[in-house]
């Protein structure tokens, strides 16, 4: 009976501290897609994408085909994302973050940096970029 007892509060402990909040499942897809950037890899880069996205005239098949486009440009350049601020609305959630990007210019390094404004939408396979890009 005790053994029941215990076996049960360790399997409901394991799964309380298991189980990953929206943040931090949201947190994981931008890493994802800051991964597939510096990597140049169009799959993982699209996995992070809603095929819903609707943004400035841009769909789904749009912003693949733009990060194809872009993906040997983007060798040499390196991207670190900070300051983010995650807000989460039931099924929606806004993002802002800084965007670095230093680039090696023949020697010299330039960097530029802007702010980012994502918004997600949480679906069947997990979050996903809606809009923004």
């Amino acid at each position: 009976m005790q053994y029941r007892i215990l076996l049960s509060a360790f399997l409901l402990l394991t799964l309380t501290f298991c189980s990953s909040s929206p943040q931090d499942e949201i947190v994981e897809v931008l890493n994802r897609r800051e991964r597939a950037l510096e990597r140049g890899d169009l799959s993982l880069y699209l996995s992070c994408i809603s095929k819903d996205y609707q943004d400035k005239e841009k769909d789904f098949s749009a912003v693949g085909q733009k990060v194809a486009r872009s993906i040997s440009a983007l060798k040499g350049i390196e991207f670190s994302f900070s300051d983010r601020s995650i807000y989460i609305n039931g099924e929606f959630a806004t993002v802002y973050q800084k965007v670095l990007l230093s680039v090696d210019t023949g020697g010299k390094k330039k960097h530029f940096s802007d702010r980012e404004r994502l918004t997600l939408v949480k679906e069947k396979d997990g979050w996903k970029i809606i809009k923004g890009l």
